[in-house]
């Protein structure tokens, strides 16, 4: 799976996340960009970063409360 392929297929459901854990939807915009900044970086095509990403994207959303 790419990283296209994979962000696709898990973006709405970061959102949502994204939404529930900073209460505003351009914040939550403007986290999950972010953090798929930092996973691209970090992106290797056999592991699935879903769980790494859903981590990143908690700690930076809790740090803005």
């Amino acid at each position: 799976m790419t990283y296209e392929e994979s962000t696709r297929s898990r973006l709405q459901a970061l959102l949502r996340y994204a939404l529930m854990l900073t209460g505003d939807p351009h914040t939550a915009q403007d986290l999950v960009q972010e953090t798929m900044i930092r996973v691209q970086l970090k992106w290797r095509p056999h592991v699935l970063p879903v769980g790494h990403t859903r981590r990143s994207g908690a700690f930076r959303g809790a740090a803005r409360r």
